[in-house]
């Protein structure tokens, strides 16, 4: 199996710090989210016979530009949780209070909010886990990350009750893997908290007992324990090799 890269024509605007995905049933690449132009839109999407077009008509209701979001897509539904806006001229950005869902046979986006109790979200994690939508971690621009999970009523875009996470610390920012087919869940590296305390750890989630079990060890074989010595993961994209059935980060 050979890969090489080649040029691609974008006919989008600039963006920056965007989530990507592949919509496996229509085949289009998907970028959500970022810090873009103005006239750009909240995400678009490369078609394999009709080029770039934005998700939602341009001008309508859609999220604002963000980064940090909890973004998640499953049959061409996407679902974005929170987010920070871009930082102002001191450096400082807020974190968002909305949660957001775009419907692909309307293509339109629908606002909702965040779970009970949850004044505003950033550095979250969301993933189309067998059974459902869950979403974990994150922080509400405070120094102590949440340790909860909430799943997603999608008809009636409403959150239920939380669950304490089973085997997972506290962190925010953390990156999420999901294989398409086989439906397995990572989670890697994250923060204990914004800014600080980074993690090197990786977790699968097992849907059986509904919990997070530790695969640290699994990904150094040569030293078969896990190398404290290298840096935390914070803000790294994740995506699962088909070809060669693994986890790719970056």
């Amino acid at each position: 199996y050979a890969c090489e890269w080649s040029v691609a024509a974008y006919q989008g605007a600039a963006r920056h710090d965007h989530e990507a995905f592949l919509d496996e049933e229509t085949g289009r690449v998907v970028l959500v989210g970022a810090l873009a132009e103005a006239e750009a839109g909240f995400a678009t999407a490369l078609d394999p016979d009709d080029g770039w077009g934005p998700l939602g008509e341009l001008g309508k209701n859609q999220p604002t530009p963000r980064t940090h979001a909890a973004v998640a897509m499953s049959g061409g539904v996407v679902v974005v949780v929170g987010g920070r806006s871009a930082p102002d001229a001191s450096g400082a950005s807020v974190t968002m209070a909305d949660a957001w869902r775009y419907d692909p046979v309307a293509d339109s986006w629908a606002s909702f909010g965040l779970p009970d109790g949850v004044s505003s979200l950033g550095g979250g994690f969301i993933s189309a886990q067998e059974g459902g939508w869950s979403l974990g971690g994150g922080d509400s621009g405070l120094v102590v990350s949440w340790r909860l999970s909430w799943s997603l009523d999608m008809a009636a875009l409403t959150w239920l009750e939380p669950a304490p996470w089973s085997g997972l610390a506290p962190r925010t920012g953390g990156t999420v893997v999901v294989e398409p087919n086989g439906g397995a869940t990572w989670l890697v590296g994250g923060s204990r908290m914004p800014g600080a305390f980074p993690l090197m750890d990786a977790h699968t989630w097992t849907s059986a007992d509904q919990g997070w079990h530790s695969v640290s060890e699994a990904l150094l074989p040569t030293t078969e324990s896990w190398d404290v010595t290298r840096p935390g993961l914070v803000g790294a994209s994740g995506v699962w090799n088909p070809v060669a059935q693994v986890v790719l980060l970056a």
